[in-house]
């Protein structure tokens, strides 16, 4: 398991570096069979990043402490949906997740039925593709999720108390997915700035991205607030809606 969970971030990095310098050298050559192979290499991506989370995901569930992440957020007494949630309690699971959704999001726009046959398409996938390896990177040379401990121990860390909330479940995840789906209004931006594109097409696909990540924002806004206030007692704006 130690050589498949690190083998997907690897390989998707490759991948990702592979993905981005061929459909730039498309867009550069017009060759678009290079555009193509690059778009199929986004699919290949996201294979190795929903293979990664769900390494993870089996790892915390089985409460594998031989894992340092596993080690520092579950114990073998945390519930299950609990066990699962510690995906992102973490800094290098949250940096896992949050790659996951970037790729989501940059296959639904590669394969896009209403952006098919763009001329932006390209450009838009090689900005996002730039973000992606990025995250590879970090996820393979400095926030590791997929870290061997040298003394297994015979218990976990457990989950902080304030973390075993319902709004675990969905806070994180629905903020992530709001802040991930703000990329998407930045690549098209940037793909009509590179184009100089001035019509008004990609300002209405790129409104309801906004919207769809501003509907996630404000869902996790809303969850979080409440899991605040059941938490911390937070008055203020938290209670408003409470007292």
């Amino acid at each position: 398991m130690y050589l498949f969970a690190n083998a997907t971030i690897y390989v998707g990095l490759a991948l990702a570096i592979y993905s981005l310098l061929i459909i730039t050298l498309g867009i550069s050559t017009k060759n678009q069979k290079l555009i193509n192979s690059g778009k199929g290499g986004v699919i290949a991506i996201l294979v190795c990043a929903s293979m990664a989370m769900l390494s993870l995901f089996y790892l915390l569930a089985t409460s594998q402490f031989q894992y340092e992440y596993v080690s520092d957020y579950t114990s073998s007494e945390l519930p299950i949906i609990y066990k699962l949630t510690a995906l992102w309690a973490g800094n290098s699971g949250s940096l896992l997740l949050w790659t996951f959704f970037l790729v989501l999001y940059t296959v639904m726009i590669a394969f896009s039925r209403k952006m098919k046959g763009n001329p932006m398409v390209p450009y838009i996938s090689a900005i996002l593709l730039g973000n992606i390896v990025f995250f590879f990177l970090v996820l393979g040379f400095v926030a590791k999720p997929f870290v061997l401990l040298d003394q297994v121990p015979i218990e976990g860390h457990g989950l902080n108390p304030m973390l075993q909330n319902p709004g675990m479940i969905i806070h994180p995840v629905t903020l992530y997915l709001g802040y991930v789906g703000l990329a998407i209004p930045f690549a098209f931006a940037m793909a009509a700035l590179i184009l100089k594109n001035v019509d008004d097409f990609w300002i209405k696909m790129t409104r309801r991205w906004t919207i769809i990540a501003w509907l996630f924002l404000s869902l996790g806004n809303i969850f979080g607030g409440q899991w605040a206030y059941t938490e911390l007692g937070w008055g203020g704006y938290w209670g408003v809606g409470s007292s």
